[in-house]
């Protein structure tokens, strides 16, 4: 890192390619399909996922909420942040992504403490950390319009 002559702190030029280099919008993309999909997949009545994936796994997100909510829950937040990219608004995008990585979080350990050796844990947690990047791409992308390098 090096220092800039009006004394902010600014990044590598490989880490800032590393956070700007592609676009951020396709983890949102993804992390937003991620949710849809699930919360579409809860929502089919035939399926009944909590009961048939195994009481132990999904005990903790059943105490939390039947599966209808968090299907709903998923499908809404995975259609906020399709449309806070689509309308290009940075604020439902921040707030999406931060709730998205809450979620993700969330899934990820009460499915952990219900079985550590589920599968969907690291995924669900890998989700959480890839919302969480994107988070931080937005703040840093937000920053560098405000502040631009000379």
């Amino acid at each position: 890192m090096s220092w800039a002559s009006n004394g902010r702190l600014f990044f590598d030029n490989r880490i800032m390619q590393a956070f700007l280099g592609s676009p951020g919008d396709t983890a949102e993309l993804s992390v937003g399909l991620s949710a849809m999909g699930l919360g579409a997949w809860l929502l089919i009545p035939q399926f009944e996922t909590f009961a048939a994936g195994g009481a132990s796994i999904y005990r903790e997100m059943a105490a939390v909420m039947p599966e209808e909510g968090w299907g709903v829950l998923m499908l809404v937040l995975g259609l906020l942040s399709w449309a806070g990219i689509l309308i290009g608004s940075r604020v439902v995008r921040q707030y999406t992504m931060v709730a998205m990585f809450v979620l993700w979080m969330s899934i990820g350990l009460m499915m952990a403490s219900g079985d550590i050796a589920a599968t969907g844990a690291p995924m669900y947690v890998s989700e959480a950390v890839i919302s969480f990047i994107a988070l931080i791409r937005l703040q840093l992308v937000a920053h560098l319009k405000k502040y631009p390098s000379k």
